[in-house]
């Protein structure tokens, strides 16, 4: 059996959502869970590296947050959660125990990751990705996973706040996303932006796949 909306623990803290029965709403959902509306989420916030083999490897809307390492108390449910997987080109380098541990970065080059060996002469190996348009023979993946709020209608920017700050407590992610299907004031925005809360206008795109679609069949699921 689903848990219910009105036991989460946003819920019991007087945050009420009326979204969820708005038919606008759920169609914004099934929009952004699209490979086309994703992937441009993710290369507008920055998150995709535009590889060629880069993708977004799953979306999943109504994405129980749990509170706890056991989950078991649900904290709430986010609209949509994205895992998008950044492919990079590499190469490997290490140093040297009793080095100065001195990477020789080239231009465009950055340290994405590193780790031990357990080779006793070497202290340390490191996933150098390379300059843009450098080709390499190794590749290296990482994910990046983004939490995705939808508003059909304007809310008290205070309160969205609150909320998502309340999510992003609950639930590590490397972005967070609110979507809007109205434009918010550039103050708000502003706003959002310094809590490190992305906004972001579902605009003419939107309203072409909706007329595109058969959107008269969209059935809201159960409360």
């Amino acid at each position: 059996m689903p848990y219910s909306h009105n036991k989460t623990l946003i819920a019991q803290l007087g945050f009420a959502d009326p979204d969820r029965r708005d038919s606008k709403h759920f169609l914004a959902c099934q929009y952004l869970a699209t490979p086309k509306a994703s992937l441009r989420l993710m290369e507008t916030l920055g998150v995709s590296n535009r590889h060629p083999q880069s993708r977004v490897l799953c979306v999943e809307h109504e994405y129980r947050i749990g509170r706890g390492k056991d989950g078991v108390t649900t904290a709430g449910f986010a609209d949509i959660v994205i895992v998008h997987e950044n492919c990079h080109n590499v190469r490997k380098e290490s140093t040297l125990v009793g080095s100065s541990g001195k990477l020789n970065l080239r231009p465009g080059e950055r340290v994405i990751s590193s780790f031990p060996s357990i080779d006793l002469r070497i202290a340390r190996t490191y996933i150098i990705e390379v300059a843009p348009g450098v080709d390499t023979k190794q590749t290296s993946v990482t994910e990046s996973t983004v939490l995705v709020e939808v508003k059909a209608n304007p809310v008290s920017i205070d309160d969205l706040i609150r909320q998502m700050k309340f999510y992003q407590f609950h639930l590590e992610a490397a972005k967070v996303v609110v979507v809007t299907l109205f434009p918010i004031k550039t103050t708000d925005a502003a706003t959002m932006l310094n809590e490190g809360i992305n906004p972001y206008y579902l605009g003419e795109d939107f309203a072409m796949w909706c007329a595109e679609s058969d959107t008269s069949i969209a059935v809201l699921p159960e409360a």
